[in-house]
């Protein structure tokens, strides 16, 4: 048992002793996501070749209830349904469907090889029921979520995709290694319908900075954050766009604001806060987790350090987390799952 501390914090570390003797996650959680089902709240981690379900009581850490072996899980999410459902990518390019009904042993609902190489994103439209998977083969393939259909696809030109996210049940963005996101309309997506650069006049662009993760606002779908591998953050909103001539005229939106030292490495993972949208978190290699209020960084002049909360400084490079109401779920480089109450109101 592992009682919550004073401060919020809760924490299960990588070796743990069952019924068939001693068990190691591994050196490295790479991904964590949580999904309810009902009142009771379900966690699944990935590291390297072994996928884990875990229970959260509320009161205590995770507790373990199923592991097993699986082809090394690259994407994690875990649908918002209240029916304990997880979507997975993997290293083999394929996107498998879990059902936590049964907890001590998960049942993939299906599975589908869809790309050509490792699967770096899975995000859904629960509207729609409609899922969505990008891959290094530089393709955004929209399926069912009804046993993994493919309905059509995206194929991204030059650099590596690296992430996707539903903006609406019609629009897509994607990031790239490029430094670049572009929105897609999927009613006509031969080209994109906006594509968000950094201005020229901006010498980072000459290095063209990794995009590892994009977010999303939840009530305005036209403004998304994203974190690159220079540990900055940016926010763009569609609308304010910057009308560029030359042989073909085309449309770009440049950032309406940048956070230039909210991390000091790559930024591996952000998130709205989907009940209170104010605010984002953002998690990186340098061991830190930050809050950011988004409202008062975008009305200001310049951004201040008032503005900017920081959750978790361990020196542990922080690949991933997941929120569940008020709840922080935090994988870890060291492989320790750590679970952290939000406070927000």
């Amino acid at each position: 048992d592992y009682p919550m501390s004073e401060r919020g914090w809760a924490s299960v570390m990588e070796e743990e002793v069952t019924d068939t003797g001693k068990y190691y996650l591994g050196e490295s959680i790479e991904k964590v996501a949580s999904s309810r089902r009902g009142d009771q709240t379900y966690l699944f981690s990935a590291s390297k070749d072994r996928l884990t379900l875990w229970y959260w009581s509320g009161s205590t850490a995770p507790v373990r209830v199923h592991s097993h072996e699986v082809p090394q899980v690259t994407a994690l999410l875990g649908l918002p349904t209240s029916q304990g459902i997880f979507l997975a990518g993997d290293v083999q390019g394929a996107v498998s469907l879990y059902d936590t009904a049964i907890v001590d042993q998960p049942e993939r609902l299906s599975r589908a090889q869809i790309h050509k190489g490792v699967v770096n994103c899975v995000d859904a439209h629960f509207d729609t029921s409609q899922g969505l998977s990008v891959g290094e083969d530089g393709v955004v393939s929209i399926f069912s979520l009804d046993g993994l259909t493919q309905t059509s696809t995206i194929r991204i030109s030059g650099a590596t995709a690296t992430s996707a996210k539903f903006a609406s049940n019609n629009l897509v963005y994607s990031a790239s290694q490029g430094g670049c996101i572009e929105l897609w309309d999927l009613r006509d997506s031969k080209k994109p319908v906006q594509r968000l650069v950094q201005p020229p006049a901006d010498p980072r662009i000459q290095f063209g900075q990794t995009i590892w993760d994009i977010s999303v606002h939840p009530d305005r779908p036209l403004l998304c954050a994203a974190g690159d591998s220079q540990g900055v953050l940016t926010l763009w909103d569609v609308r304010m766009s910057k009308e560029t001539t030359g042989k073909k005229t085309s449309l770009e939106t440049w950032p309406c604001k940048k956070i230039d030292d909210i991390h000091e490495d790559s930024i591996w993972a952000l998130s709205f806060v989907r009940q209170k949208p104010s605010l984002i978190i953002t998690a990186g290699e340098d061991g830190l987790v930050n809050l950011v209020d988004i409202e008062e960084t975008l009305g200001a002049r310049a951004f201040v350090k008032e503005q900017q909360k920081t959750l978790v400084s361990n020196g542990l490079a922080i690949n991933d987390f997941d929120v569940c109401g008020e709840t922080l779920f935090i994988a870890d480089s060291c492989g320790s799952l750590s679970v952290m109450q939000l406070n927000l109101w």
